[in-house]
């Protein structure tokens, strides 16, 4: 029996079991959750900081998946469920909803459930992650009600609600997560499983900081001085049955049922399934299955027939996968094209003929799911922030569904256009070079590059820190730039340890990608609409980290702002922890009593402090700040122009609206200072302005005259 629920009258009757039809108010300041049904666009204008920040996403908004599991089609195939989500940064809150929408043209969604708090990770271990993952509704068998995951007050519990918009309510009241769900066959009874485990395991570790913790694999300085909870904390499974008032753990029969549920079998190394009914079965593993770097290959096996496997070309990098209903093909989508830029939707019939292509483009396919004769999706395209939509599964033609953000249609971007380059060593990659949208031929302004994947709405880059719709309006050119392959991919490694290791061996990966990033600079000069002295480069984790090497091996970049820093042979040794420390050593990284001098020579900033001279903003949670350290101590130590912003209750992703508003503003800010000479004239930034002036000065009386940077020789207006 899980632990009893402490529940007055109204709570035992709407949240306990018997009041799963109980209303759930909606915030008034939520009301713009949805869009009006119709909206006429009398004028168009210039994207501002509040219209990124305040979009409504489908799913988690940096997130741009194939797989990502965000729509949930009806049994009957007639109707989808999914999550809308709306920022409010001046409340520094989230508006969550749940929406049901049938699968029809002029459809409206309706609204089934509001409020909630993001949900994070439901790994239990303490770490740190984004909230924001996404939450996938489950429909009942009958199709009358759709069950999901919400967050209320600090946990996340199993909630239910009809589909006509009558009522929702919680199922569950434990007090631990509930990591997973799914409805019994007959629809009378809600499975989920969870950690109870964990409660007792915190409890444990408080006795334990009584007489002091023992720094062991446990401990991650750099997130927190409290060891993480086991990672492996038992998955237990419980039931709750319709009209009962309290769940309680499976029996020995029922947690075979709840498992295959939750969890049902797949064919050995099977990467992703689809199942039509109980006879048909189609799965994509890797082929050489030694190697999780290897190419992907695509099986089917239809009732007792002998299984049948794809060989040829387009059957390889298969990302997603569905059966026709009436289980005649397999439909798939997979990467291919320059630098795997584009996804193509094929069907095949196993055992009769070649794969047809149906659909090929360079737009983002998320969270697809099978309807009867076209297959709906969430869609984002370079300039359209995501929304849903039906491909025909006979033509491949696309229509829209639903767009949560009718509003954009009447803001400007600039014009956009895709660009394609190999790297030093024959790498491919691609970008995107936005203008801005009053640019006139002739024009050269100065560039931003945002990175490091340019797939779907080109929003913030990843990460979202980077806002290059605004950047755009502020008469930059920025560069989307999509990061290359791994250097040990390309060179054929056989596992994550050997690529990690080719990756850093003369640090080989990151002269890869800067040089792919150098390519695309010089590419975007040579359409004759940058201005070359005035380039300026953001970066967040992966692509902060290229901005690190960028500043001592690159002269190409005057200015550059990232979200998190920096790779440090003290830092990586120290702050990461024993267990990580040790992972760190494995792929190449030399131990803190190693002479690695050598090593860091390209790389770190701590020891080449003295040779920096681009300047450098550092944006970071709260979280990972302790590693940018040593870093920030031995720049400001030689005097040169750095600033770090420090982001309370953050994680590796910012997720708190207020936070993303500000990391927009100030980004603006940086490189309209050092790449254009401008400064905003409110008065809550006089105190930034005489910093930032003052680390100018310094910077270039300490330069020579004829290799002053272009900030030292008052930039262009």
């Amino acid at each position: 029996m899980s632990a009893l629920r402490r529940c007055g009258l109204v709570l035992l009757l709407a949240a306990c079991g018997l009041g799963w039809d109980a209303p759930n108010a909606q915030a008034e300041s939520c009301a713009d959750l949805v869009p009006p049904a119709a909206r006429v666009i009398s004028s168009t204008r210039d994207f501002v900081a509040e219209d990124l920040v305040s979009l409504r996403d489908i799913g988690p908004r940096y997130a741009v998946e194939v797989t990502l599991p965000i729509l949930a089609l009806s049994p009957d195939r007639s109707s989808v469920a999914f999550q809308l989500r709306r920022a409010k940064p001046g409340a520094n809150t989230t508006c969550l909803g749940m929406f049901v929408m049938e699968l029809t043209p002029g459809a409206m969604p309706v609204s089934v459930d509001r409020g909630g708090e993001l949900v994070g990770s439901a790994s239990d271990t303490d770490s740190p992650t984004a909230p924001g993952r996404a939450v996938t509704p489950k429909w009942s068998p009958d199709g009358t009600s759709i069950a999901f995951l919400r967050r209320d007050r600090g946990t996340t519990q199993l909630w239910k609600a009809r589909i006509d918009g009558t009522g929702s309510a919680a199922v569950t009241h434990e007090p631990f997560d509930i990591v997973d769900f799914g409805w019994s066959p007959d629809g009378r009874a809600l499975f989920y499983s969870g950690r109870p485990a964990s409660i007792a395991a915190r409890e444990a570790l408080d006795r334990e900081g009584d007489a002091g913790f023992l720094y062991d694999d446990r401990m991650i300085p750099l997130v927190g001085s409290r060891p993480r909870l086991p990672a492996a904390l038992p998955e237990e499974y419980f039931v709750v049955e319709q009209g009962a008032m309290l769940a309680r753990r499976t029996g020995t029969d029922e947690t075979a049922l709840a498992a295959s549920i939750l969890k049902p079998a797949a064919p050995l190394h099977a990467l992703r399934v689809a199942r039509a009914g109980l006879q048909r079965i189609g799965w994509i593993t890797t082929r050489d299955t030694s190697s999780p770097l290897s190419l992907t290959a695509l099986h089917a096996k239809q009732g007792r027939g002998a299984e049948q496997l794809c060989e040829e070309p387009v059957c390889d990098r298969v990302r997603d996968l569905w059966w026709a209903p009436d289980g005649s093909a397999l439909f798939y989508l997979r990467r291919e094209g320059w630098a795997l830029s584009q996804l193509g939707l094929y069907r095949w019939t196993p055992g009769h003929g070649h794969p047809r292509r149906i659909l090929v483009t360079e737009d983002a396919l998320l969270g697809c799911q099978m309807a009867t004769k076209s297959l709906v999706c969430a869609h984002e395209a370079s300039a359209q922030p995501r929304r849903l939509v039906s491909i025909d599964l006979a033509t491949g033609r696309m229509t829209l569904l639903f767009d949560p953000n009718p509003e954009v249609a009447g803001l400007r971007f600039g014009t956009i256009e895709r660009l394609r380059w190999k790297n030093d060593i024959g790498i491919e990659t691609f970008g995107d070079l936005v203008l801005p949208p009053d640019h006139r031929p002739g024009e050269r302004h100065p560039l931003v590059v945002v990175g490091y994947e340019s797939v779907g709405f080109l929003r913030g880059g990843t990460g979202d820190d980077y806002p290059i719709p605004l950047f755009a309006t502020r008469g930059y050119a920025v560069l989307s730039f999509q990061r290359p392959l791994d250097y040990g991919v390309v060179k054929g490694a056989r596992s994550i340890a050997e690529l990690e290791h080719m990756n850093r061996v003369n640090w080989a990966d990151r002269r890869s990608v800067l040089s792919a990033l150098e390519g695309g600079v010089r590419l975007s000069e040579s359409r004759g609409v940058v201005d070359s002295r005035r380039v300026g480069l953001t970066g967040f984790s992966d692509g902060a980290a290229t901005a690190q090497f960028a500043m001592l091996n690159s002269e190409s970049f005057a200015v550059i702002a990232v979200s998190n820093c920096c790779d440090d042979a003290v830092g990586n040794m120290t702050l990461l922890g024993p267990h990580l420390a040790r992972s760190a050593h494995a792929m190449g990284y030399p131990e803190l009593t190693e002479d690695g001098s050598a090593f860091w020579a390209a790389y770190s900033l701590t020891a080449n402090a003295r040779a920096v001279r681009t300047p450098l903003l550092i944006q970071i949670p709260d979280s990972e700040y302790l590693i940018a350290l040593p870093t920030y101590m031995a720049l400001t130590e030689q005097k040169k122009p750095v600033e770090m912003r420090v982001f309370p209750d953050e994680t590796h992703v910012r997720w708190q609206p207020a936070h993303r508003l500000a990391i927009y503003d100030r980004s603006l800010d940086w490189f309209d200072f050092w790449l254009r000479g401008k400064e905003d004239a409110a008065v809550a930034k006089v105190d930034q302005y005489a910093r930032w002036r003052a680390m100018r000065d310094a910077q270039c009386l300490a330069e020579a005259v004829a290799t002053a940077p272009v900030y030292c020789a008052n930039p262009m207006q």
